[in-house]
């Protein structure tokens, strides 16, 4: 049931505590209150409420000795600043810890007291207790307090002010502890939404908060004088205090467990020798108060850490480069497997990683193989077929000559690369090998000989002393396009024979001699195909040109042609063609080599004399022209 607490009753509430009150006070006032005439009765069943208790106790203003504060200043700072505010008393049982729902309750009270005042304007003052009760009066809660009553509000008022104008209230409770409370409430942070999410990662413990050298106890010192090592440590040989240059950093000891114990590593490490953990991941490392040489560590043992490792992974492990850990892992599970106790495997891994930390004895230095005699030059001549640049060995092709039969013509040359069919010779105007793919004008190795071959000819011969060739491996192509490529040269036809044989189960010897035989059985083969259809392609020519001059032949039974080579008709004239007759491949062939002779003849004929034009007649011709004429 709600109660009606009146003016006076509540002007005994003290100025420290009108700010707690506000949001309260107002969810109270939200509900309607009913009317009664005493103003300081309540309804007749119900009992007194803490407010009135504590507001009647209150009302002499007794000082308390030793301190200026009121009875109620006292009761508020011994147990909770909204402890006027609560239906039960309070409990007076120090050190009882406080129930989950109470704690719930208060957090709840609190964050509206903040949200209350964070809805007022910045710089606005919190209301203070005369205001609430004339905003009470207002609405019909409160009966208009009396004289005595406003006086005391009055008070109450100013002195609430004061101890707002003060940045921090200072209470004694009595057990003699002091506390101390600001205005404006501090920030109440909200439950994390995460909680639920931590608590399931870290398994429902709490976490562990990690040593740093605030929280660490002070150790005993050490006889090295080492403030961070614990009595039972060493200090490193090599170990030095003193900085040797600017921005040395400090030894850091790893926080991981060991087979061989702590590790003590240079400052300038960013990880650890012993498992690999780097210096930004090792949240239990410590920070020593001495130096080590750059880049060196020191290890000892830790009483009381026992090191188990983990199990080994089934995946073959990568890396070449092992930790300490790592090598000792491998002997620890090898003895477990073998039937070995924990203390003995773990002295079985201390063994390996000891074995591979010893010194390796220098390896001797290897003979010095006795160099070889440089063979000397044989001089072997001129080559049989009178060539300077073909080689010993190789003959000369049979299509060769040394002079050339056109003016244009260039010497033939030489593919020197690795063919699987031995040397091949091209003619000048081969601008290809049909062995590897050379162009003649590219970076390949090749050779210009000084003989001439027939136009388009190529001979290719075999050169097993000369030529070294390795079948390439095919490439791992997924498109179907690269597998229905032309083959466009000997060596890939050889190739893929070889490859066939090799999947066929032949070894490379007997592979590579079956592929050389089947490419050059094939070149063959197409050879003579080619050389067939040419002799056909002939054959037709001169059937053709037989039959052509068959039929010159009967179409000119009729003409008469003279030694001279010219034609006369029936009447004994010339008949002169105005076009000039085309002539034949043998007359233009061997009119071509004495092409410049004859220009030369011609211009020196035409400069000492002009040529006549000479037409020759018939008598016919003679008869109806002198017909004509008269």
């Amino acid at each position: 049931m709600p109660r009606t607490v009146s003016a006076d009753t509540a002007s005994k509430a003290p100025g420290s505590v009108s700010s707690f009150a506000i949001s309260n006070t107002h969810d109270k006032f939200s509900t309607p209150a009913p009317n009664v005439s005493d103003p300081v009765t309540t309804l007749p069943d119900a009992q007194p409420s803490l407010l009135e208790l504590l507001a009647a106790r209150s009302i002499s203003d007794t000082p308390l000795p030793n301190n200026g504060a009121t009875r109620l200043e006292t009761l508020v700072a011994q147990y909770d600043p909204d402890v006027i505010m609560h239906d039960s008393e309070p409990s007076t049982t120090h050190g009882q810890k406080e129930h989950w729902r109470m704690r719930l309750i208060n957090d709840h009270k609190r964050r509206l007291a903040q949200r209350q005042l964070s809805r007022q304007p910045s710089g606005e003052q919190p209301q203070d207790l005369k205001s609430i009760v004339a905003r009470a009066v207002d609405r019909g809660i409160l009966k208009p307090p009396s004289a005595k009553a406003q006086k005391q509000i009055n008070e109450l008022a100013a002195r609430g002010k004061r101890a707002l104008a003060q940045a921090t209230v200072v209470a004694t409770s009595s057990l003699g502890g002091p506390i101390s409370f600001s205005f404006p409430l501090p920030e109440i942070a909200s439950p994390s939404k995460n909680v639920a999410k931590l608590k399931k990662q870290s398994g429902g413990h709490p976490r562990k908060k990690l040593k740093t050298p605030n929280t660490e106890a002070p150790l005993p010192p050490h006889p090295s004088g080492s403030k961070t090592l614990e009595l039972h440590q060493i200090l490193p040989d090599n170990a030095y205090f003193i900085k040797t240059y600017d921005n040395e950093k400090p030894v850091w000891r790893c926080g991981i467990k060991h087979c061989l114990g702590y590790y003590y590593n240079a400052g300038d490490r960013k990880s650890c020798i012993g498992c690999f953990t780097n210096i930004n991941y090792n949240q239990h490392k410590k920070f020593m108060d001495f130096y080590l040489p750059s880049m060196t560590y020191s290890y000892q043992y830790a009483p009381g850490a026992i090191w188990k490792p983990s199990k080994e992974y089934t995946k073959v492990r990568k890396s070449t480069s092992l930790s300490h850990n790592t090598i000792a892992k491998i002997a620890y599970w090898a003895a477990k497997e073998s039937g070995a106790t924990d203390d003995e495997a773990w002295q079985e891994g201390k063994m390996a990683v000891n074995e591979h930390l010893r010194p390796k004895p220098k390896p001797e230095p290897s003979p010095e193989p006795t160099p070889e005699p440089e063979p000397k030059p044989v001089d072997l001549g001129p080559h049989p077929s009178g060539s300077k640049t073909m080689e010993h060995g190789q003959g000369i092709p049979d299509c060769h000559y040394f002079e050339k039969k056109e003016r244009h013509e260039e010497f033939a040359w030489r593919c020197d690369g690795g063919h699987a069919l031995g040397r091949y010779y091209m003619a000048g105007d081969k601008k290809t090998c049909p062995g590897c793919g050379l162009n003649k004008s590219g970076l390949g190795r090749r050779a210009e000989m000084d003989f001439y071959m027939p136009p388009s000819a190529v001979v290719r011969q075999e050169a097993p002393d000369l030529v070294i060739w390795r079948p390439r491996k095919p490439y791992n192509t997924c498109k179907k396009g690269m597998s229905n490529k032309p083959i466009i040269s000997h060596n890939q036809l050889c190739t893929r024979k070889y490859w066939e044989a090799i999947e066929e189960g032949q070894d490379h010897d007997d592979a590579l001699h079956f592929a050389i035989i089947q490419t050059d059985a094939y070149l063959d083969a197409k050879n003579e195909e080619i050389q067939a259809k040419q002799e056909d392609i002939q054959a037709k020519r001169e059937a053709s040109k037989e039959e052509q001059e068959e039929h010159q032949n009967s179409s000119a039974s009729g003409s008469q042609t003279p030694e001279d080579g010219l034609s006369r008709n029936s009447d004994g004239g010339v008949v002169i063609s105005l076009v000039p007759r085309k002539r034949s491949r043998e007359e233009l062939g061997s009119d071509s080599e004495d092409d410049g002779e004859e220009d030369e003849e011609g211009r020196a004929v035409a400069e000492e004399e002009p040529a006549a034009e000479v037409v020759e007649i018939s008598s016919a011709d003679e008869s109806s022209s002198s017909s004509d004429s008269e």
